[in-house]
């Protein structure tokens, strides 16, 4: 059996498997693809987008400058990054991997914003 690149049930976290992770795995396995034809549509995120998603709401919610702001950019774009990765080289179907390059694109767009 190939274990995919994004799939973090098998990740051994700090010497011990995450049990959150893996029973929230077999609950979201029964039926993680929505498809239509064959071709997936829609899927549960996983945990790089579960991240990001967190991040931005993080971001959204505190004060901005502040330093939990900064944090959750910093996380946003880690995590972003991470996701694009694995999407645009592990993605189910051309379309997944072309949002992985977007992902690509937000991240370049956000840190060339930074450097000015």
């Amino acid at each position: 059996m190939r274990v995919r690149a994004a799939d973090f049930r098998h990740v051994d976290w700090f010497g011990c498997r995450c049990r959150l992770l893996i029973l929230a795995g077999k609950a979201v396995s029964q039926n993680r693809d929505f498809k239509i034809r064959g071709y997936t549509v829609g899927q549960a995120p996983n945990l790089p987008l579960i991240v990001v998603i967190l991040a931005a709401l993080v971001g959204w919610i505190v004060e901005e400058g502040s330093g939990a702001s900064r944090i959750a950019d910093s996380v946003f774009v880690v995590s972003l990054s991470i996701w694009s990765y694995l999407e645009a080289v592990d993605g189910v179907n051309a379309f997944r991997r072309v949002l992985g390059i977007v992902g690509f694109a937000v991240v370049l767009t956000r840190l060339v914003g930074q450097l000015h």
